[in-house]
């Protein structure tokens, strides 16, 4: 993948700083295209998680909304029934 271009210096003072890295030809376009790849899947990633989360919010409000209509309900008609029974 890489090349290693030793200095022109002597063996004994070589050091990796002073080495210049070249890549292989092909490996910018390879890297940009999977780091492209990430960014795609992340993106994906975030929209189902949005989704999800939105479904989830639905369901929750539905359950309440059904919950709250449900005591709304029982209450009336306990009213309605000890109504009755006073008159």
């Amino acid at each position: 993948m890489f090349r290693l271009q030793p200095s022109p210096q002597p063996s004994w003072r070589l050091s990796l700083r002073t080495d210049v890295i070249e890549p292989t030809p092909g490996v910018l376009p390879e890297l940009l295209a999977s780091i492209g790849e990430v960014g795609e899947h992340h993106a994906i990633r975030s929209l189902i998680n949005r989704r999800r989360a939105a479904y989830v919010a639905g369901i929750v409000t539905v359950t309440v909304a059904g919950v709250a209509g449900g005591v709304v309900i029982a209450t009336r008609s306990r009213r309605s029934r000890t109504d009755l029974a006073t008159s």
